[in-house]
């Protein structure tokens, strides 16, 4: 009888390091998602305004702006008026009053989405 050879193997797996997962919470999501609609808004009011200043023809992109652009700053018209400057450009005032109008109203939801979501802390005694 041949003598039977034993081979041990030992398998050393490295310890690995802990991972922890962060969880944004619903208030910051709620802040990022009013952010966005803002941006939104104001770069749409921007495009307007830049159109209008600039006389762009009514057609394709422009006239999509010019179709949004125009109900957004609606509610600002005629607080300070339409500038003509050689009656052919035009500076709507009523466009960069929205964009710092909205911007105001985001920052503020923001603020109350945090103040709501922050946990409250407790000392007990």
């Amino acid at each position: 009888m041949e003598p039977v050879q034993v081979h041990e193997e030992r398998v050393v797996t490295p310890r690995t390091a802990s991972s922890t997962t962060t969880v944004a919470s619903p208030g910051y999501r709620i802040g990022a998602l009013v952010w966005l609609i803002a941006g939104i808004l104001d770069v749409i009011l921007a495009f307007d305004f830049l159109f209008r200043a600039l006389k762009a023809n009514t057609v394709g992109f422009a006239d999509f702006i010019y179709s949004l652009g125009g109900p957004l700053a609606s509610p600002f018209d005629g607080i300070f008026g339409v500038t003509v400057t050689n009656t052919t450009y035009v500076v709507r005032w009523a466009d960069l009053l929205a964009i710092a109008v909205y911007s105001l109203v985001a920052l503020a939801i923001v603020k109350v989405m945090l103040i709501a979501s922050t946990p409250r802390t407790t000392t007990v005694v």
